[in-house]
């Protein structure tokens, strides 16, 4: 079962888990009034209890004030810039914006069903969506509880938090209810959970939110916040320059020029230390620290890696990790390692030395000699030493067979 599969399942679990069932109400008077019963009984100590039970950890609801900050920031959902508030009934969705449904599963004691389903707009599937519909009205009245969605699909944010990154959540409500060491194989995670039940759960390493709110007394409210702005932040961008000509070899200096590293429209060396894109539209969003694994046998008791997802203008591009000795401030490690997606899962170009994704593989294995490079493995590649700073460095490019591309640069 793939991972995503299994992070469906989970918000599935906790979706249908969260509704107790209630005796019969008068028939309402409006569509939004047919889900106004929605969230009776259901608060902080149902959510506690449904992942105490199930998940085996013990939470801590936010305090009052960041309980709010929480609230509002689930009626303030980025999506590409146009604005969501949850829960949404589906006719209510900002221009252009629609729901494909998927699997339905009936609830004992209630008169609707909840769904799975994809939210999109025009042909792209922006992330996952879970519905709660009466039986008896259309597919655009049922309302969308929860949501799931992560920056290799669209840009996102919620609220003053931009990304999964753990200071940014922090800053934006507080410590989590819940930190767990392991989600599915995805690593870290954090989880709030507020004074009246909402939820929210971050995964740092694919940038992932996994949102629910069934306060849905708030219906009209929320049609009333919901705002489709146009999405261009990629508008012009053009592909990079290939290499072209006779093969060259590789030049390790290339690693340290100003252009090392190229991803939209910002240049920089690949040892550059992380604290530079502070105020640029390249975020990292802190995954793990784990011991050294390089060159460098001397000191590799005292180091250690930091991995962070690289976004781009809040999409995902790739990851990189930065090295240090382990007293030292994280903010001014030097990244050591970039790791960049192939062309077709980029937003937009990028380049290492001077090769851009946009090269296919065939092409680049006529333009550059590779020193480990073999037609079993289909990776490509190249390496050497090279003395910058009065430190030697091991330099490496290597472009893998699923056009992934790596250049690492550390201390020998």
């Amino acid at each position: 079962m793939n991972k995503k599969k299994v992070l469906q399942i989970i918000a599935l679990i906790l979706f249908a888990l969260f509704f107790i069932p209630l005796p019969f109400k008068a028939p309402p008077s409006s569509v939004y009034e047919k889900y106004a019963y929605v969230s009776d009984n259901f608060g902080s100590d149902t959510v506690e209890k449904i992942l105490g039970k199930k998940f085996g950890v013990s939470s801590e609801t936010m305090n009052a004030e960041n309980s709010e900050k929480l609230r509002s920031a689930i009626h303030d959902i980025r999506i590409n810039n146009s604005r969501i508030a949850l829960p949404l009934m589906i006719c209510d969705l900002p221009e252009g914006f629609s729901v494909i449904y998927g699997d339905e599963y009936k609830l004992d004691g209630y008169d609707f069903s909840m769904f799975t389903g994809v939210l999109a707009f025009g042909e792209s599937e922006l992330g996952d969506v879970y519905i709660a519909r009466r039986r008896g009205v259309s597919e655009e009245e049922g309302v969308i509880v929860g949501m799931m969605i992560s920056s290799g699909s669209c840009k996102w944010s919620l609220g003053e938090a931009q990304s999964s990154d753990i200071k940014m959540l922090e800053n934006a409500f507080g410590k989590p209810s819940i930190t767990e060491a392991d989600v599915s194989g995805y690593g870290l995670s954090y989880s709030y959970v507020t004074d009246s039940g909402e939820v929210a759960m971050f995964i740092p390493i694919i940038n992932n939110a996994v949102i629910f709110a069934l306060n849905c007394t708030e219906l009209e409210e929320n049609k009333a916040l919901c705002e489709y702005v146009p999405y261009d932040d990629f508008a012009g961008m053009t592909d990079l320059p290939h290499l072209s000509g006779e093969k060259v070899e590789f030049d390790e200096a290339a690693a340290f020029s100003d252009n090392a590293v190229v991803i939209g429209d910002l240049s920089f060396p690949a040892n550059t230390p992380i604290s530079f894109f502070e105020d640029t539209d390249i975020s990292l969003v802190y995954c793990e620290t784990r011991p050294y694994e390089g060159v460098n046998v001397h000191n590799a008791d005292i180091l250690v890696h930091d991995g962070y997802l690289v976004l781009y203008k809040g999409r995902y591009v790739g990851v990189c990790q930065t090295v240090r000795q382990e007293e030292e401030s994280a903010e001014n490690a030097p990244i050591c390692l970039w790791r960049l997606l192939d062309r077709e899962s980029l937003p937009c170009d990028v380049s290492l030395v001077g090769i851009p994704a946009s090269q296919t593989n065939e092409s680049l294995e006529q333009h550059l000699i590779s020193d480990f490079g073999d037609e079993e493995s289909g990776k490509l590649g190249t390496e050497g030493l090279y003395e910058a700073d009065g430190e030697l460095y091991y330099v490496a490019y290597i472009r893998s067979s699923n056009g992934y591309s790596s250049l690492l640069t550390d201390k020998y």
